[in-house]
């Protein structure tokens, strides 16, 4: 764990008592006593430090002692917020979709229901809450800068595509006019990426897609698995922004 994630927001002197899994990773696995210290990120995604005030075998009590000196990579400050509309695969593979999506850096995840998509777990209130605690976990172990949001499911028609974003849409063949490099030639200010289910995305929803003004994205001839597939452009956006911010800081 790099940091704790709490759901408030946090001060200077503020206290706070993990419960449930926190509490037992950082007393049973962590094994963490009274005057250890340790990171804490708020609800506002800010970093604090904190140290543990008060320790027993089945409570502890931390306090805030300041906002954190560890700052982000200045070209990081300046990437957008990364929106990603995943189809949903069978099983608990939408897990491991939301774990490697948090990893990769996407900031907003939304459960995405296609013409192919064959689970709908639209209404199912367990599953968006274990799907908002593994997103909560996975940022806790891979550092995110700020808490990833993930909503409600929503059939394709209902995405909202903003004029302010530049959206794309993975797609298995090399129909686009120009690369996802020349799409991200300019800084958006923000990125909305569409995962279809394995079979892709049908020929209607794709004539939908470019007549809304999605771009498509094609990521190379490798097959890769829908939830891969996210975690494959989220990463390869968030590589291309920054080498080019970290370019442009040394010319």
């Amino acid at each position: 764990m790099v940091h704790l994630v709490v759901e408030s927001e946090l001060h200077e002197g503020s206290e706070f008592r993990p419960l449930g899994d926190d509490l037992h990773y950082l007393l049973r696995v962590r094994r963490l006593r009274t005057g250890a210290s340790l990171s804490l990120m708020d609800g506002a995604g800010r970093r604090w430090d904190a140290v543990i005030d008060q320790c027993s075998d089945n409570a502890m009590v931390l306090r805030v002692v300041g906002q954190s000196d560890s700052t982000a990579p200045r070209a990081e400050e300046f990437s957008p917020a990364i929106s990603v509309y995943q189809a949903i695969p069978k099983g608990r593979r939408f897990d491991d979709a939301v774990r490697l999506l948090v990893q990769g850096g996407a900031s907003h995840i939304v459960p995405l229901l296609t013409e192919r998509t064959i689970v709908d777990p639209s209404g199912n209130e367990n599953k968006l809450e274990r799907w908002r605690r593994v997103a909560r976990e996975a940022a806790q172990q891979s550092g995110a800068e700020g808490l990833v949001s993930i909503d409600p499911p929503v059939h394709l028609p209902d995405v909202v595509i903003e004029p302010s974003a530049s959206t794309f849409f993975l797609h298995t063949s090399p129909i686009a006019d120009q690369t996802l490099h020349g799409y991200l030639g300019r800084t958006p200010q923000a990125i909305a990426l569409l995962v279809g289910p394995e079979g892709g995305f049908s020929p209607g929803e794709i004539d939908e897609l470019l007549d809304r003004g999605a771009e498509p994205v094609w990521l190379g001839p490798r097959i890769l698995r829908s939830e891969n597939a996210g975690f494959f452009a989220v990463a390869a956006v968030r590589v291309l922004l920054l080498e080019r911010a970290v370019w442009q800081e040394h010319e």
